[in-house]
């Protein structure tokens, strides 16, 4: 079997501003008022906005959140042995041209090959965000690993790479939690950033 070694809701936590007071008491009694719990206000942005500075943990989020729908897309994938119609639109839900083509590629060949190669039980792929090289409200590109260890049984080997993200059109759904589609994954294969890509604009 060939298989591709590389390819390219947090919603946020608001805490509830509490307070609590005492009823006052007759005038001949001493009124006594309970403290007030101090208000605290979380400063996570949710992976469904697009913050004024991303960074590493911002798409850290994102890349979670994907995985999670890509492991699910996949074993619905498995199950129904090959693509249906709600798979090419699960899959435009999480990646834009020219990943979306090149995964639908990936796909088509594993099932070709009756999912040879392919565990069992896949589990969700995991992505590690290393660095943020350029991000923009329109783009973000980062260098990164992503594992898909865990969806084939053998010949797969985990190699950093970059990942290029672009605002997804729609509002955000169960498929897509995020703010983002993956629109390049590409293998850095040993050489720097300038050599492979450049940042947020075309394939050199």
């Amino acid at each position: 079997m060939r298989v591709r070694k590389r390819w390219c809701l947090v919603v946020a936590a608001l805490a509830a501003v509490s307070a609590c007071g005492g009823d006052a008491a007759p005038d001949s009694a001493p009124v006594t008022t309970l403290p007030i719990a101090p208000t605290t206000t979380s400063t996570t942005v949710g992976v469904d906005e697009i913050p004024d500075e991303i960074t590493v943990e911002y798409v850290q989020r994102v890349m979670d959140a994907l995985d999670e729908s890509w492991g699910e897309m996949f074993r619905q994938y498995k199950a129904d042995e090959g693509p249906t119609v709600d798979n090419h639109a699960w899959l435009a839900e999480l990646y834009a041209e020219p990943a979306y083509g090149q995964m639908e590629d990936l796909l088509g060949e594993i099932a070709g090959d009756e999912f040879d190669g392919i565990r069992e039980e896949p589990s969700d792929p995991v992505t590690e965000v290393l660095q943020v090289v350029s991000a923009t409200p329109e783009c973000i590109f980062v260098s990164d690993q992503r594992d898909y260890g865990g969806i084939f049984s053998s010949g797969y080997e985990v190699s950093p790479g970059y990942l290029q993200l672009v605002p997804a059109p729609t509002q955000v759904s169960i498929r897509n939690p995020t703010a983002w589609r993956v629109s390049r994954e590409v293998t850095a294969e040993g050489r720097t950033v300038e050599e492979v890509i450049d940042p947020c604009g075309d394939e050199s």
